[in-house]
């Protein structure tokens, strides 16, 4: 909804952009902040990550279910032919005219393969896998990761390999993460026993200070595909080092007014962005730092307002201060029921 307000108060047209503004076109603002990408991805914007989630959540509901127990292992079929088959439509999609697509299919096909399998044997009680040896096969299947997404080259058989690298990377990290969280309390450290070896690897997987456009800026595809590998392991080993922090130690959870200030940001940052340039903001830092302030300000007053105007009340009408306050909240309860007893 903000988005489209933003769109319709605007000129309307994607060559606008706040560099290259359009005078005396737009209702309230001569620009829009998503220049040449088309009528409909700037009223969409941010919201295609919720979309792309759904879908993943749909596409790797048959594996989640075996990995709780709550259906047969046959089912993950469905899942490898409908990872196999939205592949070849999204390949297809970027490049019509490309008939020969069956070797990067096949390979796509095998390594789908070895992380289901693999994810399914790393949560088998059947196979009696010690908790070390369940670690290693979350390795395997962050091998599988890489060997889908990095190996392969994509330019062979794309006209544009952003919408298949996304959807091949995002589908794998999601799963991935499923993966190893399902397992948290069967799960024992391996190579983080050995600690010193991680700041090698680290090093290694190191992303290069050689700046590289490499197509699409938040999601790059280098040219090589050691590259490749190379920046894809960067990210598996920082997840699986935050996921080994996250098992060590206890974290306080996140205030209540940071977590509605993250949802406000999320939904409202481009219609707030906009504003703050029509107001006369260039700054991408000082934008970003605004938006951040003003949408954890919305939230603080929103927290305070619900916690001061939604007191619980006795029935008498006296306001319980404390909501954490249990004893003076039942003595409140106790008074209430003589009263009404008598």
């Amino acid at each position: 909804l903000a988005n489209g307000f933003v769109w319709v108060m605007g000129p309307q047209d994607p060559k606008c952009s706040p560099m290259n503004p359009c005078p005396n076109r737009g209702i309230l603002f001569d620009f829009t902040t998503v220049p040449d990408a088309g009528v409909v991805f700037p009223i969409v914007f941010q919201m295609w990550f919720v979309f792309s989630l759904i879908v993943l959540v749909l596409l790797n509901k048959p594996l989640f279910d075996v990995l709780a127990n709550h259906g047969g292992e046959r089912i993950v079929i469905v899942q490898w032919v409908c990872t196999v088959l939205l592949s070849a439509a999204f390949v297809q999609v970027s490049d019509p005219s490309n008939k020969s697509i069956w070797r990067l299919l096949s390979w796509i096909a095998l390594c789908e393969a070895l992380f289901i399998l693999t994810a399914m044997a790393a949560a088998s009680d059947k196979l009696n896998f010690q908790a070390h040896h369940k670690r290693l096969l979350h390795y395997v299947c962050a091998l599988a990761v890489v060997g889908q997404v990095s190996l392969i080259e994509l330019t062979e058989y794309c006209g544009d390999v952003t919408v298949v690298y996304i959807f091949l990377m995002c589908n794998k990290l999601y799963a991935l993460g499923f993966v190893m969280t399902r397992s948290r309390d069967s799960i024992e450290p391996c190579i983080s026993r050995y600690w010193p070896g991680v700041a090698v690897l680290s090093v290694l997987v190191a992303p290069s200070s050689s700046w590289s456009m490499a197509g699409h800026m938040t999601y790059p595809y280098y040219d090589a595909a050691l590259d490749r590998c190379l920046y894809l392991g960067g990210a598996l080993v920082v997840i699986f080092m935050l996921d080994r922090v996250s098992r060590e130690h206890k974290c306080e959870p996140m205030p209540g007014w940071a977590s509605i200030g993250g949802l406000i940001l999320y939904l409202l940052h481009p219609a707030i962005a906009t504003f703050l340039i029509a107001g006369g903001q260039q700054n991408i830092v000082a934008i970003w730092f605004w938006a951040t302030c003003i949408c954890m300000a919305l939230a603080s007053a929103w927290t305070y307002a619900r916690k001061t105007l939604c007191r619980p009340r006795s029935a008498q009408g006296r306001v319980i201060a404390d909501k954490e306050d249990l004893e003076q909240k039942d003595a409140l309860l106790n008074e209430d029921y003589n009263a009404l007893s008598q």
